[in-house]
């Protein structure tokens, strides 16, 4: 399990910082298709790694199998090792869940503004491999139309027929400076709420992968098994083809 844990933190680390350089250098859109693919191999490499372990540790399974069919007691260490799903699954719950529960945290404390609080920033450092989510939706970020249109109201509701209501005016100067600096931010929203699945996603395919040990695993061994009998085959044409030389008189 802790194999697990700890190649999948591994990669998460090395997928922040690759992410981080690539995502915000250059232009825009430049970084979100490299930090998208960048995403995408960090998918394909926890889908990887799960499986190389599963399959690993099946093997393990079938070698302490053998031994206590030989009436040999297999050590510890080779007794922590063997496969069981339910490492996969604590494997994908411990580093999973952190990043859920932060996210879900983030959301429910985020600010109406397009500033974040120091919650978010911290939420957007951890969430590095997903560089290309927060470029992409922090770029959408823009002036709430609706809230300029409110401010010319606020304006025009000063102005009545018979003349400047100045007290009018005065009461909507100040909203007027709320309206200034109103900003759409449904983007911002939808990158937290997409925050949850997308930090399930990388340990889930770890999990996929791992569970795919005893799978892999029988095919690796019928491979084995094919080359062997293709070998035998080979090896008889060959004897059959072979004549031994006659010896001269």
């Amino acid at each position: 399990m802790w194999e697990l844990v700890v190649k999948g933190l591994g990669l998460y680390v090395v997928m922040a910082i690759v992410s981080a350089i690539t995502a915000f250098a250059g232009s825009t859109v430049l970084g979100v298709i490299l930090s998208g693919l960048l995403y995408i191999a960090f998918v394909v490499l926890m889908y990887a790694e799960g499986a190389s372990a599963g399959e690993h540790q099946v093997g393990i399974s079938d070698m302490v199998s053998r031994l206590r069919q030989e009436g040999k007691q297999p050590d510890a260490r080779l007794l922590k090792s063997t496969y069981d799903p339910k490492k996969g699954i604590c494997a994908f719950l411990i580093l999973s869940l952190p990043l859920v529960a932060l996210a879900v945290v983030n959301l429910i404390l985020a600010p109406s503004s397009a500033n974040e609080n120091t919650l978010g920033t911290i939420t957007r450092v951890v969430f590095l491999p997903q560089a290309f989510l927060t470029v992409l939706l922090n770029s959408l970020v823009k002036l709430d139309i609706s809230g300029a249109m409110e401010a010319g109201k606020a304006v025009l509701g000063g102005i009545g027929y018979d003349g400047l209501d100045i007290n009018g005016i005065i009461a909507a100067t100040g909203k007027v400076g709320t309206y200034a600096f109103a900003s759409d931010t449904s983007s911002l929203t939808l990158m937290r709420i997409l925050y949850i699945p997308f930090s399930v996603l990388p340990p889930l395919a770890m999990l996929f992968g791992y569970l795919q040990g005893p799978r892999l695993r029988k095919r690796t061994l019928d491979a084995m098994m094919s080359g062997s009998r293709k070998k035998q085959r080979r090896m008889k044409k060959q004897n059959r083809g072979f004549k031994p030389a006659k010896p001269e008189i």
